[in-house]
């Protein structure tokens, strides 16, 4: 089949999708086979159910989705798949710039793509996709950044001092540049709550709602930052301007 670059399982455990580069000669091909476990597999023999290739190009992720759903990230294209006893290419998004970074959960799959035309203050893009392939995001960044984060309906960028929430709908939530190195940033499963680890401490970041009185529905978020010393204080950033912006107008997603 070649040489693996990546695999992933479903969560039942009972399939796996793998990405295999295959070299022949000087031609160069990637290959994403799909194997069950189960009873389909058991007919197959060799648990074989898929595959497919795709030339000229190496895909270097693969991501099972909620509903079945497969997402293959090639360097030059995303490749969406539906699986079940038969597998099915859904559908292709050609990628016409260089891929940075890449996450991906249940529902989205998240990239950050250089912006090689572009002024130092639109170095990157943030894209995300849905589990069909449909664009739901696209926001222009310049900050330097070391991990991408995909939360609920939000991408974390961070960097060696830098941490920044996006949302579905391209607003900078929050953004600050910390006096101390960030170790690692992590998801907790809780809507808009991260952990902040240090060299010597780890801080709870929490997003809060606050509900303006001057107009109606209009809001503004404050953030929460608390240490393991159970000592809390709120950030100094609260931005009025993104609250207006945000009068509870529905997004797409």
């Amino acid at each position: 089949n070649g040489y693996p670059m990546d695999i992933a399982l479903s969560s039942d455990g009972q399939n796996l999708v793998v990405s295999y580069l295959v070299v022949d000669g000087i031609n160069v091909k990637s290959r994403i086979a799909f194997y069950n476990f189960g009873m389909t597999g058991e007919e197959k023999g060799d648990q074989l159910i898929g595959g497919f290739d795709f030339k000229d190009c190496v895909i270097s992720k693969v991501s099972y989705m909620s509903g079945s759903k497969v997402v293959a990230a090639a360097d030059d294209k995303l490749i969406f798949f539906k699986t079940g006893k038969t597998i099915s290419k859904n559908n292709t998004v050609e990628i016409r710039k260089t891929i940075k970074s890449i996450a991906v959960n249940d529902k989205y799959i998240a990239m950050v793509l250089e912006n090689d035309t572009k002024s130092a203050q639109e170095k990157y893009q943030a894209v995300v996709y849905n589990k069909n392939g449909r664009n739901v995001m696209e926001h222009e960044f310049s900050s330097e950044y070391t991990k991408l984060l995909l939360g609920e309906k939000e991408i974390v960028l961070a960097g060696n001092y830098h941490f920044s929430v996006l949302n579905f709908a391209g607003h900078e939530m929050y953004q600050k540049d910390f006096k101390k190195r960030i170790s690692n940033v992590s998801l907790t499963g809780k809507k808009r709550r991260y952990l902040i680890t240090y060299e010597d401490n780890i801080n709870l970041l929490e997003l809060r709602k606050k509900w303006s009185t001057h107009g109606r529905n209009s809001f503004r978020y404050i953030w929460i930052i608390s240490d393991f010393s159970g000592s809390n204080r709120i950030s100094k950033r609260s931005d009025e301007k993104y609250a207006q912006s945000c009068k509870d107008r529905g997004r797409r997603a």
